[in-house]
C-alpha cells in the first residue's frame, strides 16, 4: 500500500537532509574560506609548518562541525519534523470538516513539538523525543485515514451507485412479479442478487467510513490530550508511570488508527499518487465439505 511508506520515505529523505546540512553549513564554508586565505597569504607560519598544514587543519574542523551535525539528536529530530510537516499537508483534502480536524491536530503537533524543545538536554530531552517519533506515527496514521475519508465523500461513482442500486433493484423486483417467461425472470433474479451484493458491499463500506469518522474525531481529541501531558511531565517524570502511561496511550493510538487503515483497505483502496479510492469486489466464501 503507497500510504504505508511515508514515514520511510521521510525518514530517508531525513537521512539525505542531515547530510547535506552537515556538509554544506555556513561554518564549512568559513574554514575552506579560511584555509585558502592562509595558504596563500601565509603559507608557512612556522618554520616547522608543512605545506599541506592549513589544508590538513581545515579537514580536521570540517570533520569535527560534521560528526557534530550528524551527533546531535535534536537537530535531527527537527530535520524530521520539518519533513513531517511538508508531507502532512492539508492542501489535497477537499472535505471542510476533514480539513479542519488536520489543522488542529497539526496544530498540536507544533504546539508538542515546541514543548519538547523547551526542556533541557540529557535523558529527558531524549524520552520525550523518542515519544515525539510515535506521535510522528500517530499524525501519519491520522492522515491516512482522513485521506481514504476524503476520497471516499468525493467519489462519484460510489454518490451514484448508493442512489441507484436500491432503485434498480427495486424495479427488477417489480418486473419480476409480472414476468412469466422462467429463463428471463432467471436472468432478474441473478441481477437482483448481484445488485443485492453490491448495495450490501456499499453499506459496509458507508458503515466503515463512518466509524472512521468517529475515530478521527477520537484521536484528535486524544491528541489534544498529550500536549498539557507533556508539559507537566518534568524530569522527576523521566522514567515514572506517568511518562510509561503516556507513551503506552500514544502506541495504543497508532495501533487503533493503523487497525482501522488496514479494514478500510479491505474495502477501499486508496491510491495515494492519484487521490482516489477503489471499491474493492467482495470476495466469494469458500465452501468446504466436512468428511463423513
Amino acid at each position: 500500500m503507497p500510504d504505508q511508506s511515508i514515514s520511510q520515505k521521510i525518514e530517508r529523505q531525513a537521512r539525505q537532509a542531515i547530510l547535506e546540512h552537515a556538509l554544506l553549513r555556513v561554518e564549512n564554508a568559513l574554514i575552506v574560506a579560511g584555509v585558502l586565505l592562509a595558504t596563500y597569504f601565509a603559507p608557512q607560519p612556522f618554520p616547522w609548518w608543512p605545506a599541506w598544514g592549513w589544508a590538513a587543519l581545515g579537514l580536521a574542523g570540517i570533520a569535527g562541525l560534521v560528526v557534530s551535525s550528524l551527533t546531535d539528536p535534536e537537530h535531527n529530530r527537527q530535520v524530521v519534523t520539518g519533513l513531517f510537516l511538508q508531507e502532512f499537508t492539508t492542501a489535497g483534502i477537499t472535505d471542510r470538516t476533514i480539513k479542519m480536524k488536520l489543522e488542529q491536530a497539526l496544530d498540536y503537533f507544533r504546539r508538542i513539538q515546541a514543548a519538547v524543545q523547551t526542556q533541557k538536554g540529557g535523558v529527558m530531552q531524549d524520552r520525550l523525543g523518542d515519544t515525539v517519533q510515535q506521535i510522528n506515527d500517530w499524525l501519519a496514521n491520522m492522515f491516512q485515514l482522513a485521506r481514504r475519508l476524503d476520497a471516499y465523500r468525493r467519489d462519484e461513482v460510489i454518490k451514484r451507485d448508493m442512489r441507484s442500486v436500491p432503485t434498480e433493484i427495486s424495479n427488477y423486483r417489480q418486473r419480476l412479479n409480472l414476468e412469466r417467461d422462467a429463463s428471463v425472470r432467471q436472468q432478474m433474479e441473478a441481477a437482483i442478487n448481484a445488485r443485492t451484493t453490491q448495495g450490501e458491499a456499499l453499506d459496509r463500506l458507508e458503515n466503515m467510513m463512518q466509524k472512521a469518522e468517529f475515530q478521527l474525531e477520537q484521536s484528535l481529541a486524544a491528541l489534544g490530550t498529550i500536549y498539557p501531558q507533556i508539559q507537566l511531565i518534568g524530569a522527576r517524570d523521566v522514567d515514572s508511570s506517568r511518562t510509561q502511561r503516556l507513551q503506552a496511550d500514544i502506541s495504543g493510538q497508532v495501533s487503533t488508527l493503523n487497525d482501522m487503515i488496514t479494514s478500510i483497505n479491505e474495502v477501499y483502496t486508496y491510491d495515494a499518487e492519484h487521490d482516489v479510492g477503489t471499491m474493492q469486489p467482495r470476495q466469494p466464501v469458500r465452501k468446504t465439505s466436512a468428511a463423513g
